[in-house]
């Protein structure tokens, strides 16, 4: 399904519909549906800084392997790459310190504690989080091309051994909780992927 909005296109896939039914049809706990609109609003962080910098998107894909933004231009300066992957961390982190000092009433802990976490997760600095357009963008400007994706690159390694390590420790506990595990094996396909 395609939807024109302010000039760009919003393509929603059947398989990323499905999805999000599926998770909303199976959560009891109501986590799912904050955690989707935590993940909504980081991506509309993008999208507003886009606007703002007057490169709106052309187009923006929601997949079942993620929401990718295409940008009405490839090349827009560091800086304003910068600004754009930073923008949707920090609408996650701003709106959970926001929400903190009214955590008392338990929907809204979970609204605060789920956007300060995906914030927060998104800044490492790996090269499918905003964290490593970020990491690389700034070296982009002082170190040549080559030299930032072999750094990239070992970045990516760590960080995804580290996640896996984790995500077995956290599986390995009473609650078994398999997120973690999902999350650094999805981010290692992407990974390989991008540096085979």
């Amino acid at each position: 399904m395609t939807v024109k909005v302010f000039g760009g296109e919003f393509n929603v896939s059947f398989p990323f519909a499905l999805m999000v039914a599926i998770l909303l049809c199976c959560d009891s706990t109501g986590m799912m549906s904050v955690s989707l609109l935590s993940i909504f609003l980081h991506e509309m962080g993008h999208i507003i800084a886009l606007y703002f910098l007057k490169l709106p998107p052309r187009r923006v894909n929601f997949r079942l392997c993620g929401i990718e933004i295409v940008e009405s231009r490839l090349y827009c300066g560091y800086l304003a790459q910068l600004a754009v992957a930073a923008s949707g961390p920090m609408v996650n982190i701003l709106l959970g310190l926001i929400l903190l000092p009214f955590s008392y009433m338990s929907f809204v802990a979970i609204m605060s504690a789920t956007n300060i976490v995906i914030g927060v997760f998104n800044l490492l600095p790996l090269s499918q989080l905003d964290g490593g357009e970020i990491l690389y963008c700034l070296m982009s400007a002082v170190l040549p091309e080559n030299k930032c994706k072999k750094i990239s690159c070992t970045i990516d390694i760590v960080f995804i051994l580290m996640l896996l390590i984790t995500g077995v420790y956290i599986l390995s506990m009473p609650n078994h909780n398999p997120t973690m595990l999902i999350t650094a094996v999805y981010l290692s396909a992407y990974v390989i992927i991008k540096h085979r």
